[in-house]
């Protein structure tokens, strides 16, 4: 991604956060997964797979790091789908649900 890593992970914490909010006013609040995409997948995992109520365990189940620092902008797509594909990180083994550039 060209989002710097705090701006990338604070959205994910964000969306994780409409997610707890949004339990703690309606205890019947069911996620959509209809409405489920890259923004929102890492709060909705959370949500769904792990039970998570409470805005404190995002950073506690979550790590971030950066993989590749000097990456081309022209290159970015192809870097990012080497380590989708060398981390095993798309569905159902991870939560990347992009296709591989590489055919795998």
């Amino acid at each position: 991604s060209i989002t710097e890593l705090r701006t990338k992970v604070n959205g994910h914490r964000s969306k994780f956060y409409d997610l707890v909010d949004s339990h703690k006013k309606d205890k019947n609040f069911a996620l959509n997964f209809d409405e489920i995409d890259d923004e929102n997948i890492l709060g909705a995992h959370l949500f769904v797979e792990h039970n998570a109520r409470d805005k404190s365990l995002f950073n506690e189940y979550y790590k971030f790091d950066i993989l590749c620092n000097l990456c081309e902008p022209d290159n970015l797509r192809k870097n990012e789908q080497f380590y989708i594909d060398r981390l095993n990180t798309r569905t159902p083994f991870g939560l990347n649900q992009i296709k591989s550039v590489s055919g795998r």
